[in-house]
């Protein structure tokens, strides 16, 4: 007896950065569409600490929902592709990914379910990688450093900064910064977490350790790591 799986559309989480003070400048907060969800109410002191917020808080919601389930629809073809230009068309059907991407100048974030030709054509949209996905890394035999030129020194680039945690499984190096928008080299077997950037970024902006813990929803011990490694980063 053959078993039909039944088609269903992919899930969507939008957070909302939202400001009493607009369109002045001002303290803003957080509020999300699942139902429940309320981030935490400390004020975020600019656009950069929001947004960034807003990205781990949705990057949370992800890890938490687990892989995008068989048989789901892409969610951007659902509304006939209207994230993206419709000079790119081509929507595959099937969601692949689960996608982060923002609208309104960066003040709407949503994480969407998805296909790959829909998250390639949205600009700045960026798949989300699972909890314990390994950063990627270049493959050995290509040569990825600058050639050296007679009478120039080239220097190796610098490592990624990296923290050991745990994040409620098995302890692990992470990476502090995101390795595809830096120039730095990825360590081998390191492993990139949306939560534990957004994390290090807000660290470095002064949001506390127990802040950090409820809003980006890890283990406490984790937060008070990452919090540690951010405030020498601080600026003075």
């Amino acid at each position: 007896m053959v078993k039909h799986t039944e088609q269903h559309t992919g899930r969507l989480w939008t957070v909302r950065i939202t400001s009493d003070w607009y369109p002045r400048p001002g303290p803003m907060t957080l509020r999300c569409s699942e139902p429940g969800c309320r981030p935490g109410r400390i004020p975020l002191p600019s656009p950069t600490a929001a947004r960034t917020a807003a990205a781990g808080h949705l990057a949370s919601h992800g890890h938490a929902a687990g892989p995008v389930p068989p048989a789901t629809e892409c969610r951007c073809g659902e509304e006939n592709c209207s994230w993206h230009a419709w000079s790119i068309p081509g929507c595959q059907g099937r969601a692949v990914h689960q996608v982060i991407t923002h609208t309104c100048a960066g003040r709407v974030w949503s994480l969407a379910e998805m296909c790959a030709h829909c998250a390639k054509a949205i600009p700045d949209a960026r798949v989300l990688r699972p909890p314990n996905g390994r950063a990627d890394t270049p493959p050995a035999a290509e040569n990825t450093e600058p050639e050296a030129l007679p009478g120039v020194l080239v220097r190796s680039r610098p490592p990624l900064p990296t923290v050991r945690l745990t994040l409620g499984g098995t302890p692990a190096e992470y990476l502090l910064d995101d390795p595809e928008s830096s120039l730095a080299t990825p360590p081998p077997g390191a492993r990139y977490d949306g939560r534990v950037h957004a994390a290090w970024v807000l660290g470095c902006e002064g949001f506390s350790a127990e802040w950090l813990a409820r809003t980006l929803d890890m283990p406490y011990e984790d937060a008070a790591r990452i919090h540690g490694r951010a405030h020498p980063a601080r600026p003075q």
